[in-house]
């Protein structure tokens, strides 16, 4: 039986990263320009809720973070 790495999606990672490091929804929505609940739909909405997360948007993100997801 083969080990299966799941690989997680670039808003998991976010979300994990903000986590991680104690940072705020709000303080990342304001450095990117998008409102607190778009960004929460970005990153944890689910089924017909989700909106999706936009290349512009996930390079703010990663430039703000300092991340690369």
């Amino acid at each position: 039986m083969m080990n299966k790495t799941i690989e997680r999606t670039p808003e998991e990672k976010i979300v994990d990263h903000l986590e991680a490091n104690g940072q705020k929804y709000t303080w990342l929505a304001e450095k990117i320009g998008i409102s607190v609940g778009h960004l929460h739909l970005v990153l944890k909405g689910e089924g017909l809720n989700k909106k999706a997360l936009t290349q512009d948007n996930l390079d703010k993100i990663n430039d703000v973070l300092g991340t690369n997801f």
